[in-house]
């Protein structure tokens, strides 16, 4: 059962012999990676009118050479000319339209950087940083709902333990050191 959240950064869940502390920001954007990679439960919205993003002509090109896979991830787009493209809808994970554009971007860059990686591996870079960015943000308060539903997606999928970027995101204070500190 959760228990509460500290520094509006880390969630307490109380278990039958366990205290875990869980880093609200990586764990969401672990589930959100693995969420997006594998395709499960990818929930799309339809965007009312489309969004224009302006991100330059090296970096638009990219994303339409790509659209078919950006498409996979829920973001369907189209050339809006210019160095510019129209984007129609997204991942329904992705609750903040503002940042749209540095996601496209960093997603462009991800998809075109490191030439020695391959495809897939730029794509899983790429899908980082779309995890990251639609993730719960540390020291911003948001709903207990929002951390109802991170503990909900951890205990089904129980083996996560590390964000996309390899950090650590739970610790787990068993009930028995709990009980020497406190000599019982």
């Amino acid at each position: 059962r959760m228990i509460g959240q500290a520094y509006d950064s880390y969630i307490f869940v109380e278990t039958e012999e366990n205290i875990l502390v869980i880093d609200k920001h990586a764990a969401h954007e672990r589930v959100l990676y693995e969420t997006l990679a594998a395709n499960k439960e990818l929930n799309v919205q339809e965007l009312l009118v489309g969004v224009p993003v302006a991100i330059g002509r090296e970096q638009s090109s990219v994303l339409l050479e790509n659209a078919e896979f950006l498409a996979e991830k829920g973001f369907n787009i189209e050339d809006f000319g210019e160095g510019s493209i129209i984007v129609r809808t997204v991942p329904s994970t992705l609750c903040n339209l503002k940042g749209l554009n540095g996601i496209l971007e960093d997603f462009a860059r991800s998809l075109s950087d490191g030439n020695h990686l391959s495809f897939a591996e730029r794509c899983d870079r790429a899908l980082y940083t779309v995890a990251c960015k639609a993730a719960l943000k540390a020291r911003i308060k948001n709903r207990p709902e929002d951390d109802e539903n991170v503990v909900r997606m951890l205990a089904e999928n129980p083996h996560l333990r590390y964000c996309p970027h390899g950090r650590p995101f739970i610790k787990k204070i068993p009930k028995r050191e709990i009980e020497k500190y406190f000599d019982r």
